[in-house]
């Protein structure tokens, strides 16, 4: 379980995956060391309303009780936020739907 002592930041990403199927993606994390993010994500497919404090209380929460790590670099969000969307899309989270991973 997580407890963030640092700020918590927030990404957002509009993934089209295909023409019917896009989705909306919240992205939460913490920096825990120089090296590793902590974060938690939740997921709004294009037939549902996105709704952003209900994705950043879902990405929060998970992030907090369940998180998942990526070692990145301090100092380049860029290259945080993308090392998180790959670590999502190479399919290591089970929450993230089968047709946003890569195939």
């Amino acid at each position: 379980m997580i407890n963030p002592t640092d700020d918590v930041s927030f990404y957002y990403l509009r993934d089209f995956v295909s023409v019917r199927s896009s989705y909306n993606v919240t992205i939460s994390y913490t920096r825990i060391s120089d090296d590793v993010v902590a974060f938690g994500a939740s997921f709004c497919a294009s037939h549902d309303s996105f709704n952003k404090k209900l994705g950043r209380k879902i990405a929060r929460g998970r992030m907090e009780n369940n998180p998942h790590f990526v070692s990145s670099p301090k100092g380049n969000r860029h290259h945080t936020h993308n090392t998180i969307v790959d670590f999502l899309k190479d399919g290591y989270v089970m929450y993230v739907p089968n047709s946003f991973r890569r195939k």
